[in-house]
C-alpha cells in the first residue's frame, strides 16, 4: 500500500531510494513539468530549468515518460 510521488518544478534534486522506493517499485513516481519518473531502486539526480528536464542515473535504472506518452527504461 506505499506510494511515494514527489514533484519537482524548479531546480535540481539528488535522492537514492531506500526501503520505501524499494517496497513501491510501481509505486515511486517523481514529476517534473514534461515528464514522469519512475524510480527502479536506484540513485538519481534530476533537474529542471527552462522547460527543460535532465536525468543523470548514477546506479540502478529509471523509467520516464513524457507526460502523456510511453515510458522508456534508462540505467
Amino acid at each position: 500500500a506505499t506510494e511515494i510521488r514527489k514533484t519537482l518544478l524548479d531546480g535540481e534534486v539528488t535522492s537514492t531510494t531506500g526501503r520505501g522506493g524499494q517496497a513501491a517499485k510501481e509505486h515511486y513516481r517523481l514529476n517534473s513539468p514534461l515528464a514522469a519518473i519512475a524510480v527502479l531502486g536506484t540513485e538519481y539526480t534530476v533537474k529542471v530549468s527552462n522547460d527543460e528536464t535532465w536525468v543523470t542515473v548514477h546506479s540502478g535504472e529509471i523509467s520516464i515518460a513524457k507526460l502523456g506518452g510511453s515510458c522508456q527504461r534508462f540505467s
